[in-house]
C-alpha cells in the first residue's frame, strides 16, 4: 500500500503526530510520500486541510481513496481581538476544511469525540463515513512505570493564546502550587511573545521559559515533572496531553474541549465554572489547586494510572491500524 499524507505539517504537535505516524506505517511496510500527485498512490491523508484542491480532485477522478483528518475548528478570532489579517485567514481556514469535508473526502477521522461532535453541531453530519481516532504516542519512548518526579509543574503548547483564561489559570497554578511551595517550579514550554514576557516578568518567584525547545527536551521534562497543567481552551486531541499520559506524568486541567475525554483518571479535569467559548475567565481558579493536591496525595496510583491510559488508548501502534483501516475503506 502507498499513501500520502498532506500536507507536511512543520512543527508542533501534529508534526510530532505525522512524524510518528509515518514511522509506524514503514513498520508495519506502508510506504508514504508527501505528493499527492505522484503515482502510483492508494489513499491520501489530508491533515485537516490543504490548498492544492486540484490535486485532490485529480485523486478523486483517479480513483484514490481521500480520508480528511480533522482537528478543532478556529473560533477564536471570533471573541479575541485580532488583526484582519489573521480574522482573513482563520475565516478561509475554515471554509478550506468545511469544502475538503463536503466535496473530496470519502472517509473523516475526527480526533475526538469532542471534535466530532463539535463538527456535527455546527456543520451537520458529513456525507463521508466518519470515526474518531484519538492521536497516538510511541509508548517505547517513555518509561514504563515511575516512582519520583521532581517537583516541577510543566506547561507546554507551541503557541499559547495570551487571553485572560490563560493568564488566570497560570497565576492561580503560580499561587496554588509554588508560593505555597507545594512544588518547586513552574515550567513552561511555549513560543515567546512580548505578551508573555511582560507576564513573566509579574511573577513572583518568575517561572522557567525556556521557549519552546525541539520535541526531546520537552519530552525528557515530561519523563521527570510532577504534574502537567494544560492550558488550551476547547482542545481536540493536544498531543501534550497524551504524551504526559505515556510518561506516566498526571494531567491536571479545566475540563474544557476534549480533556477529561482523554485524562480519565490519569490526572483530574476540574469542571470550568464560566464559557470558555467566550473567553470567560472560570470563577473557580484555585479549584486547580485543590485537583493538583489531590493528584499529589496519590502520585504514584495517577501516575500508574496516566500510563495505563495510554497503553489502552493511545498506542500508536493500534492508532496506525486504525488509520489504514480508515484509508482503505
Amino acid at each position: 500500500m502507498r499513501v500520502c499524507l498532506t500536507p507536511r505539517v512543520g512543527g508542533g504537535g501534529p508534526a510530532s503526530f505525522q512524524t510518528r505516524l509515518q514511522a509506524e506505517f514503514g513498520r508495519l511496510g506502508v510506504e508514504t510520500t508527501f505528493d499527492p500527485r505522484e503515482r502510483p498512490l492508494d489513499a491520501v491523508l489530508v491533515f485537516a486541510g490543504t490548498k492544492d484542491l486540484p490535486a485532490l480532485a485529480r485523486c478523486r477522478m483517479d480513483r484514490v481513496r481521500v480520508v480528511q483528518r480533522l482537528d478543532g475548528i478556529n473560533w477564536l478570532y471570533r471573541v479575541s481581538p485580532r488583526s484582519p489579517l489573521h480574522t482573513l485567514r482563520s475565516v478561509l481556514w475554515n471554509w478550506q476544511l468545511r469544502l475538503i469535508r463536503a466535496r473530496f473526502a470519502e472517509g473523516i477521522v475526527y480526533q475526538s469525540g469532542f471534535a466530532r461532535e463539535l463538527w456535527e453541531r455546527r456543520f451537520g453530519k458529513a456525507a463521508a463515513a466518519a470515526r474518531v481516532i484519538h492521536n497516538g504516542v510511541a509508548l517505547s519512548e517513555y518509561p514504563a512505570e515511575r516512582h519520583s518526579h521532581d517537583g516541577t509543574l510543566l506547561a507546554a503548547e507551541a503557541n499559547l493564546d495570551f487571553h485572560a483564561p490563560a493568564r488566570g489559570i497560570l497565576r492561580a497554578a503560580q499561587r496554588q502550587f509554588i508560593q505555597t511551595r507545594t512544588l518547586s517550579r513552574l515550567s513552561v514550554y511555549t513560543r515567546s511573545t512580548p505578551e508573555w514576557e511582560g507576564e513573566w516578568a509579574r511573577f513572583d518567584p518568575p517561572p522557567e521559559t525556556p521557549g519552546m525547545r525541539p520535541r526531546a527536551e520537552v519530552q525528557a521534562r515530561q519523563k521527570t515533572a510532577a504534574l502537567f497543567l494544560t492550558l488550551d481552551l476547547n482542545p481536540s486531541c493536544p498531543n501534550a496531553v497524551i504524551e504526559s499520559l505515556a510518561a506516566g506524568l498526571p494531567v491536571v486541567g479545566f475540563d474544557t474541549g476534549s480533556v477529561g475525554e482523554l485524562v480519565g483518571d490519569g490526572g483530574e479535569a476540574v469542571k470550568y465554572e464560566g464559557d470558555p467559548w467566550k473567553l470567560e475567565v472560570p470563577r473557580n481558579l484555585d479549584a486547580i489547586g485543590d485537583a493538583g493536591r489531590r493528584v499529589l496525595d496519590n502520585w504514584q496510583d495517577y501516575s500508574r494510572r496516566a500510563r495505563g491510559i495510554a497503553e489502552q488508548k493511545f498506542d500508536i501502534r493500534r492508532i496506525a491500524q486504525s488509520y489504514l483501516e480508515a484509508l482503505s475503506g
